[in-house]
């Protein structure tokens, strides 16, 4: 008897030999690398003869960012070498297989090597009017294990964060959202969290980043597919996952919400296999029931040649003259498209770490030839009666500007008041109860009050929050007694005077493969209220009553002809 039983993976992460130095990733566009997966594997058990064992390994295609120049997938058992034949799941993915037989040895070792050059182009980019829904590509528009897209909450996250028509404006949301949403954590890179629960923990790695992506881009309407791969960091190369989203008449865009990279991803991002989500991402086994199989698994990447962007913008920073100690102060960064294309662009904005500023990363979608200027507010620090020159650095996928800014001893207008901010606005539906949690931080010298009212949807809510200073404080707001609809959230007090506008959406219902109608932008979602969490009733009701009328019609008709036949 057989048994599929999962990989057992003892995992020694890259080594990151790397013959060149690539400096910041963000900035190349093109690498020539050679990635090798070695597993060097243990069968416990009573080995038989007519004993059997299949490996069955995720393996490397072209697709439109790379080319696979050459690769070499190998199993070596005893004094025997095998080479692996292949087979495709329904995504298109590309699996090694080894089948042992006669095993001779209680030891085994595969080795996957392929060259590999990736292309990251700077699309083109067509956007899509979602008031129209997408009705290509459904199957990447399902729930699935780690991606919650019909949950009612996620869906009302959705609607109201990603309120647009604009899918690329979506996508910048989204993944904007997430980004400053969740804190990396490393503690979590052998685990993986759902949406709803990143939503809960606000932690996380480059899944937990994807997956909350991912849900809110699905639940809008958006295709979106699941990529696990490889990636360089900066300071290695490691296991990776990202996303792609569907634009019609442009095809899938890349978009990583870790990295803070949408409209396209940069040239280190090496793909594996693109899934539905995490949960397809599985190597396996199937093995004679009395074995058992361990495997160590070492991962390398060893890059031959890379190159970054041309020049695609003109960045000009400009900053107030004579800035002050403790001065807070304004500064903006003009950006320019020199090219004739619609493209997404990163920009980080680094000042010395001694500045207090919000939001160093940011998303700009770029027409042809089309100028934006972005802006920051910021405090000088405090030089102790000294002047001082710090400096900063724009980092952009094309370029890097580096400067110096000037802050002299001299006091100018202290911002020594409260400064709150919001950092996000979650509603959440479990158990019948809706609660609305209010994220805010308070980056000012004093401690600060807000006001909140929520009202809409059956619910009112009228209180003050206190702040501390240098703090980020979750709200949460829980409502037994509420409606589906709109719903308003308003913050008043020092530094913000914020409306959100919510609308409370049901769960959708899940599906079948085989796919139906789309959702396009909140107003054709076509929700119906309902009381107190209770759904609403469906929307063909109608239908079922006529059918059922029908039904007892038909009944009626054949009792009257039994009837007649006896008398």
């Amino acid at each position: 008897m057989k048994r599929a039983i999962p990989l057992v993976f003892v995992f020694f992460l890259m080594s990151s030999a790397f013959a060149l130095e690539m400096g910041n990733p963000i900035r190349v566009q093109s690498a020539d690398v050679n990635v090798i997966i070695i597993g060097n594997g243990t069968i416990s058990g009573s080995i038989g003869a007519n004993d059997t064992i299949e490996i069955k390994l995720q393996t490397f295609s072209g697709n439109e960012t790379q080319g696979v120049i050459g690769i070499t997938e190998i199993l070596q058992i005893g004094n025997r070498t095998i080479n692996a034949t292949h087979e495709s799941d329904e995504f298109g993915n590309r699996y090694a297989i080894f089948k042992i037989s006669n095993i001779e040895s209680a030891n085994f070792k595969y080795t996957i090597n392929a060259r590999i050059r990736t292309n990251s182009a700077v699309f083109e980019l067509q956007d899509y009017d979602l008031g129209n829904p997408i009705n290509a590509e459904t199957q990447f528009l399902q729930e699935s294990t780690y991606i919650q897209s019909n949950d009612a909450g996620i869906r009302s996250l959705a609607f109201s964060t990603l309120n647009s028509n604009s899918v690329l404006e979506n996508a910048i949301k989204a993944s904007e959202f997430a980004h400053g949403y969740i804190t990396y954590d490393l503690d979590y890179f052998t685990t993986v969290l759902s949406a709803k629960e990143v939503l809960d923990v606000r932690r996380g790695t480059c899944d937990e980043f994807s997956n909350l992506t991912a849900a809110l881009l699905r639940a809008r309407g958006i295709p979106t597919k699941y990529i696990v791969g490889y990636v360089y960091s900066g300071k290695k190369w490691d296991t990776h996952a990202w996303l792609e989203f569907f634009v019609p008449g442009t095809g899938w865009i890349a978009l990583d919400a870790t990295y803070l990279e949408a409209g396209f991803v940069d040239g280190t991002h090496v793909v594996l296999a693109k899934l539905l989500d995490q949960s397809s991402a599985v190597d396996s086994i199937t093995a004679t029931e009395t074995l058992s199989i361990k495997i160590e698994k070492d991962e390398d990447v060893i890059v031959n040649d890379f190159s970054n962007f041309q020049k695609y913008t003109g960045l000009n920073v400009l900053f107030p003259g004579d800035l002050k100690s403790k001065e807070n102060f304004d500064f903006n960064l003009e950006i320019a498209n020199l090219t004739n294309g619609k493209f997404i662009v990163p920009i980080e904005m680094r000042l010395h770490e001694k500045f207090a500023y919000e939001s160093p990363e940011r998303l700009v979608l770029l027409n042809p030839s089309e100028q934006k200027t972005l802006y920051w507010n910021a405090d000088a620090p405090n030089t102790e009666g000294l002047n001082y020159i710090y400096g900063y650095a724009i980092r952009g996928f094309d370029q890097e500007v580096e400067g110096n800014v000037s802050v002299y001893a001299a006091e100018g207008e202290t911002a020594n008041i409260a400064n709150i901010k919001l950092v996000a606005i979650v509603p959440e539906i479990a158990n019948a109860r809706l609660t609305i949690k209010i994220i805010l931080k308070n980056s000012g010298a004093l401690d600060g009050s807000a006001d909140i009212n929520i009202s809409g949807a059956g619910v009112s809510k009228n209180t003050a929050e206190q702040i501390p200073s240098n703090t980020q404080k979750t709200l949460k707001y829980e409502f037994s007694d509420w409606n589906y609809g709109a719903m308003n959230v308003y913050i008043s007090g020092p530094g913000i005077a914020h409306v959100q506008n919510i609308e409370i959406l049901q769960e959708k219902e899940t599906e079948k493969p085989e796919g139906g109608g789309q959702e396009g932008n909140a107003a054709d979602a076509g929700e119906e209220e309902g009381a107190g969490g209770i759904p609403a009733l469906p929307e063909n009701i109608d239908f079922l009553l006529i059918a059922a009328i029908a039904v007892l019609a038909g009944v009626a008709v054949v009792l009257a002809i039994l009837l007649l036949r006896r008398k």
